[in-house]
């Protein structure tokens, strides 16, 4: 139980330090104000996706619960 604890606990601030900002290129010290990376990137396929697992685990459980 611990051993997972700590493997959560791990992949949490791994994450964390990946989706860190990376430093300004012109070297001004701080990070924010600028635009944000990726551009503006669409994320409507991945709500759609997520919604559709969403709904398709819940239907699972209602139907685990039944039987």
């Amino acid at each position: 139980m611990i051993r997972k604890i700590q493997l959560v606990i791990f992949f949490v601030f791994l994450g964390l330090g990946l989706m860190a900002d990376p430093p300004d290129p012109n070297g001004s010290g701080s990070g924010g104000g600028g635009p944000l990376p990726g551009g503006g990137a669409p994320i409507g396929g991945g709500t759609l996706i997520f919604m559709a697992m969403a709904a398709a685990y819940g239907a699972r459980k209602t139907y685990q619960l039944k039987t």
